[in-house]
């Protein structure tokens, strides 16, 4: 029998989303369930992690970005099926 969690744990690795995660923090994403805008989120963008905002939701999928201006990237259309899972906790 498979059995699958419904969360992963993440370490966060760049400073896109700073001031709100800085590197090395550690996430628990929770892989279940909807996603919607002001979320953060991790998805797979080609072939890597990354952790991101979701700012908005266009019939083409999810925009997303660093909370970090300066540093932080954006990525547009996500479809749902890039997305991991929400962040819902720090620890």
């Amino acid at each position: 029998m498979k059995f699958s969690l419904p969360f992963s744990r993440y370490v966060v690795d760049g400073h896109s989303m700073e001031p709100s995660f800085i590197r090395g923090d550690r996430v628990l994403v929770w892989k279940r369930g909807t996603v919607q805008p002001r979320d953060v989120v991790v998805l797979r963008h080609c072939g890597r992690d990354y952790i991101k905002r979701i700012t908005a939701v266009t019939p083409a999928g999810y925009h997303v970005q660093g909370d970090n201006k300066e540093h932080g990237t954006s990525l547009s259309p996500i479809p749902r099926s890039h997305i991991l899972g929400k962040v819902v906790m720090t620890y």
